[in-house]
């Protein structure tokens, strides 16, 4: 179990009570099994050891602020060609004609090819018959009203759609560029990080501020720092497996 807890302790941001209860040791002695924990000396080396094997060099931290500060939403917008047809107004008067057309594109075709059964005649008669009736209807609606329309679709044409490119999203959320990312009621919700406190830190970093950002393990983040503050005496034990 203090091989887990090692790892467990890093997990849970250093909290000694929660990786030792997650471990496996009783939530009622969690806090003194951590505290036994962190002074054993095989323990703390176990938990340097996974440290710094588990952290990102300066270069890449720096990169990470970097790419926060400068990030954009339109950095993770895409744009492509889509076939689109718009909803168009169509006066009355030109449906009747496409009727119209139709009834005499159906007539020349019955005259050029002739109908020889009689089961077909009656259903090019019915047809027909059909369409003239639709006729009287439009010309008796569009004599109570001139300005009578339908809706139509023009042409398919290509036009510009920008959509979200979700697989670098989730990429970028992953290697924490972003803050959060999730389906919300009307769609993908994106939460980014403060680009001002990312252009403070790099403010920091390149000593525009005197408060210099120490990105070496020397510096304010040491797990021997770390681990020194948080264990007073030492118990030289082996560290057990899980």
């Amino acid at each position: 179990m203090q091989r887990k807890f090692c790892q467990l302790y890093l997990d849970n941001n250093f909290n000694k009570t929660k990786a030792a209860r997650e471990a496996g040791y009783s939530a009622s002695g969690a806090s003194v099994e951590g505290n036994r924990l962190l002074k054993n000396a095989k323990v703390r080396d176990e938990i340097k050891r996974l440290a710094e094997e588990q952290t990102i060099s300066s270069e890449e931290t720096v990169k990470i602020i970097s790419d926060i500060a400068k990030g954009d939403i339109k950095d993770y917008l895409v744009t492509r060609k889509v076939e689109r047809r718009k909803r168009i107004k169509k006066p009355l008067s030109v449906v009747i004609q496409e009727v119209e057309d139709k009834i005499s594109f159906e007539k020349e075709f019955v005259r050029r090819v002739p109908i020889t059964d009689v089961e077909d005649q009656k259903k090019f008669d019915k047809m027909i018959l059909s369409l003239q009736r639709e006729i009287v209807r439009y010309e008796i609606e569009l004599e109570r009203n001139p300005k009578a329309y339908r809706i139509d679709f023009s042409d398919p044409e290509l036009v510009d759609e920008v959509e979200l490119d979700l697989v670098k999203v989730k990429k970028d959320k992953e290697g924490g560029r972003i803050k959060s990312f999730k389906y919300g009621k009307y769609g993908p919700e994106i939460e980014f990080y403060s680009a001002a406190d990312m252009a403070v830190n790099m403010a920091r970093i390149y000593g525009r501020f005197k408060d210099n950002l120490d990105l070496s393990m020397n510096g304010s983040i040491s797990i021997d720092k770390w681990l020194e503050e948080n264990s007073d005496e030492e118990v030289d034990d082996e560290v057990e497996g899980e």
